[in-house]
């Protein structure tokens, strides 16, 4: 991210070079455990963007976690292969996922953007607005290794913080996402 964010990405593949293809789970799960900070998450569909039978841009969807937006569908993960930049493969796999929304009944599309790497700013051009905020995002650590927030939970008989405690984990903070809605 850094590398492209600053215009010294190795290589450079344009879109308009690449076929969409639906991607697999276990090619969507290898992807995004090599491309994503958060690895690979579930999700019900993944699209990707093929160069020369390379899988270089992948997007997966999935239903939202939270109800109030029951109605749309949720980008669970969206990367690039690394140190490539793919100018207008944003724009061409939401164009798909636009279609693939539309065709299911689904209101629009829900994103959130990590305040730690960005603006969200490639939605916002896409034609997504802002809806709100979320607070801080937490994990879990052991000083060794990140561990998902729903790692560590409250139990019936501990709280979060007595099952943290015995588990050897303690929390650690990150930035808030932004909220990104683009309606269908």
């Amino acid at each position: 991210m850094i590398k492209y964010r600053m215009g010294k990405a190795d290589r450079r593949i344009y879109a308009r070079n690449c076929e969409i293809r639906e991607v697999s789970a276990k090619d969507r799960q290898r992807f995004f455990s090599l491309t994503h900070l958060d690895g690979d998450t579930r999700s019900r569909i993944a699209f990707g963007l093929y160069f020369q039978e390379e899988l270089v841009f992948c997007i997966s969807l999935r239903k939202p976690v939270h109800k109030k937006w029951k109605d749309y569908i949720e980008v669970a993960r969206m990367s690039s292969v690394l140190n490539t930049g793919i100018p207008g493969g944003l724009s061409k796999l939401l164009n798909r996922v636009i279609r693939y929304t539309e065709n299911r009944g689904h209101k629009g599309i829900l994103s959130y953007a990590d305040e730690r790497h960005g603006t969200g700013s490639g939605y916002t051009t896409s034609g997504f607005k802002v809806d709100s905020r979320t607070s801080n995002r937490f994990w879990w650590t052991d000083n060794k290794h990140r561990f998902d927030r729903f790692k560590i939970r409250a139990s019936q008989d501990l709280t979060e913080e007595e099952n943290a405690r015995l588990s050897g984990v303690r929390k650690i903070y990150g930035c808030a996402n932004l909220v990104l809605v683009r309606e269908t």
